[in-house]
């Protein structure tokens, strides 16, 4: 006799069994079980690329919106501010990459999106300074920027990318809330540390 432990319906259950299963058998269980990860696996990053685009958006956009209301009023981006925007998208596009709002697992609440949202953008404004004012690269060294563009972005990013970022978190909640997203936690012990963590 063999016993044998089978994952079912979330939990483990031992069978004892007089012959083995058919090889055939316990391969398609295990190949529907990596299907079924590897499906998971790229929604995630189907929604984390998401967030990393409506991000780095934001940033441009925002970059576009400090130039219109400090130098031209005519238009969102000039030439040289394009390049700007440019680089304020990618910077942000990386910065909510390595952040996996996907995975974070806290409280409901909103309050780390917006602090996370201030972090991203001073160092977006960190890197448009170096770009715009200390090391430029040869397509930027025949355009002049203007200070109060730069300043006046770096406040309009916290904003802007805060309500971005919370509009992510808010859409993950939803997700969760339909059976998405969600992580297989096993808690050991019954102690009150334990029930507040399942609460």
């Amino acid at each position: 006799e063999e016993v044998l432990n089978l994952f079912v319906a979330g939990e483990i259950v031992e069978r004892e069994v007089d012959t083995p299963l058919p090889r055939v058998l316990l391969t398609s269980h295990f190949a529907a079980g990596r299907h079924l990860a590897a499906g998971r696996r790229a929604k995630r990053l189907a929604f984390l690329a998401m967030a990393c685009i409506l991000c780095g958006m934001t940033a441009f956009v925002t970059v576009g919106l400090a130039h219109f209301l400090v130098d031209s009023k005519r238009a969102l981006f000039s030439s040289s501010y394009l390049m700007l925007g440019g680089i304020a998208a990618g910077v942000a596009t990386v910065l909510t990459w390595r952040s996996r709002p996907d995975l974070a697992r806290s409280a409901d609440g909103f309050l780390e999106e917006w602090v996370e949202s201030a972090r991203e953008a001073a160092i977006v404004g960190v890197c448009l300074v170096i770009v715009a004012f200390f090391w430029r690269p040869s397509l930027l060294l025949n355009h002049p920027f203007s200070r109060g563009t730069i300043l006046l972005a770096v406040p309009l990013l916290v904003t802007m990318l805060g309500f971005a970022r919370s509009v992510v978190r808010f859409v993950l909640l939803q997700l969760r809330s339909r059976g998405h997203n969600l992580a297989n936690v096993v808690v050991v012990g019954d102690g009150s540390s334990a029930l507040s963590f399942m609460k």
